[in-house]
């Protein structure tokens, strides 16, 4: 492998910052790590060009919205990218204290924690850091990831840019888009039919990390 390559991080969500009975039970980031984006994408973009001849419903790929036909093509799409690497990040929200409900505190805390992986995948054997976070979140919880993201990675040298775009506009981003979706219902739903397809991928080293893992207090 080309160790002087830019590692590629596609990062999207799942879940809302609802910290109350009306909101989701829990919270999803999930990143998707390559150092060869442009093979990825290109059978993303394979798939959407061939289901473009049919009843395809957007021109890009969207878990929630997909129909279960568009869905299986695209989970075994994924299943035949070239090697890359998935990290999850968690958490349970009735265990976030009332201190972290503001949504810039609560997007730190999962800033710090990806950012410390992502500096232990990059090992200091990548050129760069290129990071694409889907740009559906406000322009305040941009500011909140960016300003505990780059420091902690700048810290031992690591270059780093991260830039915030609609999952519409990449095809490796609706890849993290799927793994988010599917991680979130398998703890929100109880579904894992489909994390466990991203699970059991033979390309990809996959993890996830509960955030809240040693917290024992419930707070709502």
């Amino acid at each position: 492998m080309d160790t002087a390559r830019p590692l590629y991080v596609y990062v999207d969500e799942s879940g809302d910052m609802e910290f109350s009975a009306k909101g989701s039970d829990y919270f999803v980031m999930s990143a998707v790590i390559t150092r060869n984006p442009v093979d990825t994408a290109a059978k993303v973009l394979a798939l959407k060009y061939e289901l473009m001849q049919y009843d395809m419903e957007r021109p890009y790929f969207h878990a929630t919205e997909d129909s279960p036909g568009v869905r299986k093509r695209m989970f075994d799409t994924i299943e035949s990218l070239p090697q890359f690497t998935i990290h999850s990040i968690w958490a349970n929200k009735h265990y976030a204290s009332p201190r972290v409900h503001d949504h810039g505190k609560f997007y730190s805390i999962f800033a710090g924690a990806l950012a410390r992986y992502i500096r232990k995948a990059a090992d200091g054997r990548a050129s760069s850091v290129v990071m694409v976070y889907d740009a559906a979140i406000t322009k305040k919880n941009q500011k909140a990831f960016h300003a505990k993201m780059k420091p902690e990675l700048k810290a031992d040298g690591t270059k780093m840019r991260i830039h915030f775009d609609s999952i519409k506009h990449d095809p490796v981003g609706q890849v993290a888009d799927y793994v988010a979706w599917s991680h979130f219902r398998s703890l929100e739903r109880a579904d894992d039919q489909y994390w466990k397809r991203i699970k059991e991928l033979q390309s990809a080293d996959v993890s996830d990390h509960n955030i809240f893992l040693e917290r024992h207090t419930r707070y709502w």
